[in-house]
């Protein structure tokens, strides 16, 4: 397969991987046609009913989501942040947190040269950030790679955010580093910006921050969807699939029988977030 690379409103750079086929022009047919109707089963998933226009999405249109696990904490760790930073940010993953029953954050402490980190967040200069997403006043910026064939997003994800946040408090006491933080963690899940006035004061995913904004936390709105897509049932699924009733490989947060999520890459750069 040919690398490609495209852009889109939201700067997403996209570089395909090669990916193996049977050999002969049928073999490759076969293989196509097997690896479409995997993307229509993953596409057709209820989770997605009514949410998938607010998600990002592979070369198939299926939604690109995380793997996520209450039982396995993914952990998160923050660089170049000051104490009362550091509590800004701290807090506003909490509050991501308690919103799905499925996502689990552990906030590591300034030691943590043995841990793994899944995902990470600096402060960055306002240059660096221009330079990572070529956006001339980017306030956020959100950096992953995902797997073609299940549209999982891998680790690790880094997140950056503009130092120039710093200090700035709306009439609530909001700080502006939660409002973006807040926002480039649900582009961490898969969702991505809007642009249209219709979603202006409905949901934190609108692309601009402006006096017209009052969405400063994540909206009912926004709850409903994260809980939609991630507080799923896998149970009726794993019958199906037993009784013979699925054919097609599920993605890992889905199936635990699928082992090959990392054979496929695509290296995403998303998001300008921008005054």
């Amino acid at each position: 397969m040919p690398i490609k690379k495209f852009l889109t409103k939201l700067t997403i750079i996209t570089t395909v991987v090669g990916a193996p086929i049977a050999g002969g022009l049928l073999g490759k047919y076969l293989s196509d046609a097997t690896f479409n109707n995997q993307q229509k089963e993953i596409q057709n998933q209820e989770r997605f009913d009514g949410v998938s226009d607010l998600m990002l999405h592979n070369d198939y249109n299926t939604p690109i989501t995380m793997d996520v696990d209450k039982n396995t904490p993914l952990n998160v760790s923050l660089f170049n942040f000051t104490d009362e930073e550091r509590n800004d940010a701290i807090n506003a993953i909490q509050d991501l947190d308690e919103i799905s029953e499925n996502i689990n954050y552990n906030i590591l402490q300034n030691d943590h040269s043995s841990v793994s980190q899944n995902i990470t967040i600096s402060k960055v200069s306002e240059d660096e950030l221009k330079d990572m997403s070529s956006s001339p006043a980017p306030l956020g910026y959100t950096s992953f790679s995902y797997g073609v064939k299940d549209a999982t997003i891998m680790f690790p994800v880094n997140i950056y955010i503009n130092e120039s946040v710093e200090n700035i408090y709306d009439t609530n006491g909001v700080s502006l580093l939660s409002y973006v933080l807040k926002h480039e963690m649900m582009h961490s899940l898969g969702f991505k910006d809007m642009y249209t006035d219709d979603y202006l004061n409905k949901t934190i995913m609108y692309y601009q921050v402006s006096p017209a904004v009052d969405i400063n936390d994540y909206t009912d709105f926004d709850k409903k969807n994260i809980k939609q897509v991630y507080d799923y049932s896998t149970t009726t699924l794993n019958e199906q699939y037993k009784n013979g009733n699925i054919k097609v490989e599920y993605p890992k947060f889905l199936q635990s029988f699928y082992n090959n999520e990392k054979k496929y890459k695509k290296n995403i750069l998303d998001d300008e977030f921008s005054l």
